[in-house]
C-alpha cells in the first residue's frame, strides 16, 4: 500500500516534482540566463554577460566578471590600467598603482610618472659635504633613494668647511686658573685630592662627549668594547694604549703631527708620550686632555664636588638607590650614570645634562683615561703634566657602576697603559692653534 506522498508525486508534473537529468535543484539555484553559472558564484543570474571570467566592460556601471568591480584589474589591486580608472600604470604588479606607498625599488609605485621619489618610505637621509672629506654635516639634509651630487651617508663632520676637523667635535676651552683638588669637608674626599690653584696658559680643545664605539671602530677598524653592539655609547675596553694610538689616527686623518709614539697594533701595542715635544701642550694635534685640562673643563667654575654646583648630603656616599638630591636641590642622576641609575653598561654619549661649558658624562658613564702619569699634586702649578716617569696613568670621572662619592669631580685613580676595563674610556684634546 503507497503512502499519501508517494500518490501525491504520481500526480504532480515532472516540472513540479523531483529533477530531470542535467537539471540544478532548488538548493543549488537556477542558471537563469543559461550562461552555465548559478549563484552565488554568478553574481547576476539575470545577465548572461555576467559570469566569473566574462569580459569586463569598464565603468558601464556592472560587475561582468563578478569580482565586485566595475573595472578590469588583472593584478587585483583595485585599479585598472585606463585612464577613467585613476591610471594602473603596471596592471601586473599589485604594488604598483595610484596613491600607492612609493618605495626604493626601481618602480613608479603610486603612478605619478617619478620613481623613487625623495618621500619613499624607506628613503635615506644624506648629508652635504661640501669640504668633501667624505664626512656631512647634519644640519644640512636631503632624504632620498641614491646619494644626491655633494652628499654622504656620515653625519659626522662638526665643520664642514674644513677637511682638517673630522667627526671627532671639540670645544673651544679658554686658558685660565681653578682650584684643583676638593676641600676636607667634602664627603667622599680622599687623600690624594689636596686642593691647589692651577693656571694654564693654553686654550685648548676638548671633546664635548667621550669616543664612541663608531668612532673608534671608523680609526682603529676594530671595537674594543666589553659592551659592543651600540655605534653611539661611549667606548669602553680601550687601554691607554690603545686611546693615545686612536688620537694619532685623528691627527693624521687632519694632517696633523701626532702627539705619542707608538708600536704594535690593536691590543698590543705600547704608546709613549712623542719625543718631539717639551710637554703635550706643544704637540699640534690630538691628544688625551691632561689630568689639569680634564678637570678644569669638567669642573666649568664649579666648586663643588659635581659639576651642577651640588655636593653630596652627609650619609649619602654608598646610596645607590637612584634619584639622589644633593645639598643645592639638584639631582645626581640628572647629570651622572652612576650605581643608582645606569643599566650596568655604558651608555650612549649626551643623553644627561652638560655641565655649563658644553661637555657631558664628565661625572660617571665611564672613568677616562688622562695624558699624565699619576703622582701626588706639588702646590700651586701652571700647565702641569703629571710626573716625568712613572708606569701609573691618571683616570678621571667615575664610572656606570660607582657609588655617588666615586664620581665627583675631584676623584682620583690609576691604571698601567695596557690596563682595559669595561668602564674605562677617554675623549680627545688638542691644544688650541
Amino acid at each position: 500500500m503507497r503512502t499519501w506522498l508517494s500518490l501525491l508525486a504520481t500526480l504532480l508534473p515532472a516540472s513540479m516534482g523531483g529533477c530531470a537529468a542535467g537539471q540544478d535543484s532548488a538548493m543549488d539555484g537556477l542558471d537563469a540566463d543559461q550562461d552555465g553559472f548559478v549563484a552565488p558564484e554568478d553574481c547576476d543570474d539575470s545577465d548572461p554577460g555576467a559570469y566569473p571570467g566574462a569580459p569586463e566592460i569598464p565603468y558601464d556601471g556592472l560587475d561582468q566578471d563578478c569580482d565586485g568591480l566595475d573595472i578590469t584589474d588583472a593584478d587585483g589591486d583595485g585599479f585598472d590600467a585606463t585612464e577613467a580608472g585613476g591610471g594602473d600604470c603596471d596592471d601586473q604588479d599589485e604594488t604598483v598603482y595610484p596613491e600607492a606607498t612609493e618605495y626604493c625599488d626601481g618602480k613608479d609605485n603610486d603612478c605619478d610618472g617619478r620613481p623613487d621619489e625623495p618621500d619613499a618610505a624607506d628613503a635615506s637621509p644624506w648629508y652635504a659635504d661640501s669640504d668633501s672629506d667624505g664626512l656631512g654635516d647634519a644640519s644640512q639634509v636631503a632624504w632620498a633613494c641614491d646619494a644626491p651630487s655633494g652628499f654622504v651617508a656620515d653625519s659626522g663632520d662638526c665643520d664642514d668647511m674644513d677637511s682638517s676637523v673630522l667627526d671627532i667635535c671639540m670645544v673651544l676651552v679658554q686658558a685660565g686658573s681653578f682650584l684643583m683638588g676638593s676641600p676636607e669637608s667634602e664627603v667622599g674626599r680622599n687623600a690624594s685630592e689636596i686642593q691647589h690653584q692651577v693656571t694654564l696658559t693654553h686654550d685648548f680643545y676638548i671633546g664635548p662627549f667621550e669616543v664612541t664605539q663608531a668612532q673608534f671602530v671608523r680609526y682603529m677598524d676594530y671595537d674594543p668594547s666589553f659592551f659592543a653592539g651600540c655605534p653611539d655609547c661611549a667606548v669602553d675596553y680601550s687601554s691607554w694604549n690603545e686611546s693615545v694610538s686612536l688620537a694619532n689616527a685623528v691627527s693624521a686623518a687632519a694632517g696633523l703631527e701626532p702627539c705619542y709614539e707608538c708600536s704594535g697594533s690593536g691590543p698590543y701595542l705600547s704608546c709613549s708620550p712623542s719625543a718631539s715635544f717639551a710637554t703635550p701642550y706643544d704637540c699640534p694635534g690630538y691628544r688625551l686632555p691632561t689630568e689639569a685640562e680634564w678637570e678644569y673643563a669638567a669642573r666649568a667654575g664649579s666648586t663643588s664636588a659635581y659639576p651642577n654646583g651640588g655636593s653630596l648630603l652627609p650619609g649619602d656616599a654608598a646610596q645607590c638607590g637612584g634619584d639622589l638630591l644633593l645639598d643645592n636641590g639638584t639631582r645626581l642622576d640628572d647629570i651622572s650614570w652612576y650605581c643608582g641609575n645606569d643599566s650596568l653598561s655604558s651608555e650612549e654619549v649626551g643623553q644627561l645634562e652638560p655641565n655649563a661649558w658644553g661637555l657631558f658624562d664628565v661625572s660617571g658613564n665611564l672613568r677616562e683615561w688622562c695624558h699624565d702619569q699619576f703622582g701626588n699634586y706639588h702646590g700651586d702649578e701652571t700647565d702641569p703634566f703629571g710626573e716625568p716617569e712613572g708606569t701609573m696613568l691618571v683616570v678621571r670621572g667615575g664610572s656606570w657602576n660607582d657609588m655617588p662619592t666615586g664620581v665627583r669631580l675631584a676623584v682620583r685613580e690609576s691604571f698601567v697603559a695596557a690596563a682595559a676595563y669595561y668602564n674605562l674610556g677617554f675623549r680627545l684634546a688638542r691644544t688650541a692653534p
